[in-house]
């Protein structure tokens, strides 16, 4: 295949790729998750932004250049990226939680 491959073939690498270390943050953070359609949506999520940070407004991005950089942060900038994916999780339940508050308002 030449790199382009379906979200759901992403959603799954990147699960395999950082899915332990999101799983940890959830719980070191106390957020409560309801399940795989959320954890997927979550992971969703995640793709865009980091998809957004590291490659810019570039629109086709080979998938196999998304999980390069993502292993490449995952073993030699453990850190780094831990620290990201808890900002953009807490960003994540952020706008969660807002788009709950206006439509109960």
């Amino acid at each position: 295949m030449n790199g382009r491959r379906s979200l759901d073939e992403l959603l799954w690498a990147m699960d395999q790729v950082i899915g332990q270390e999101v799983d940890n943050l959830l719980y070191m953070n106390g957020y409560d998750f309801v399940g795989d359609d959320e954890f997927y949506r979550l992971l969703a999520f995640l793709y865009r932004r980091l998809k957004r940070t590291w490659f810019g407004a570039r629109k086709n991005i080979a998938y196999e250049d998304f999980i390069k950089r993502l292993r490449y942060y995952h073993s030699r900038k453990r850190t780094l990226l831990r620290n990201v994916l808890s900002y953009l999780i807490s960003e994540y339940f952020e706008t969660k939680t807002s788009s709950i508050r206006k439509r109960v308002n």
